[in-house]
């Protein structure tokens, strides 16, 4: 998995809360050079988003979750410590 820093989308930006200390904010992205470099298409790129925020919250709320979307796939993946509070 890359880091979505890159790769994430400015259509329409998320918070997600993930405990008391710490809020996630992400967004898709506008620069087409940063897609470029990654190999992936800025077209997509609020898919993209929106199945990279499924993930997280997979990993977050389930024990060894496996994914499988159009983007991103993974079995078993373990992921600790989790977030106090759920997604």
């Amino acid at each position: 998995m890359r880091d979505g820093g890159a790769e994430g989308a400015l259509r329409r930006p998320r918070w997600i809360g993930v405990d008391p200390l710490l809020v996630l904010g992400v967004g898709a992205g506008w620069m087409e050079e940063e897609f470029e470099m990654l190999g992936v298409s800025p077209r997509r790129r609020g898919a993209r988003l929106d199945e990279y925020i499924q993930l997280y919250r997979a990993l977050w709320t389930e024990d060894n979750p496996s994914f499988r979307g159009k983007f991103w796939q993974i079995d078993e993946a373990g992921f600790a410590p989790k977030p106090l509070q759920k997604p």
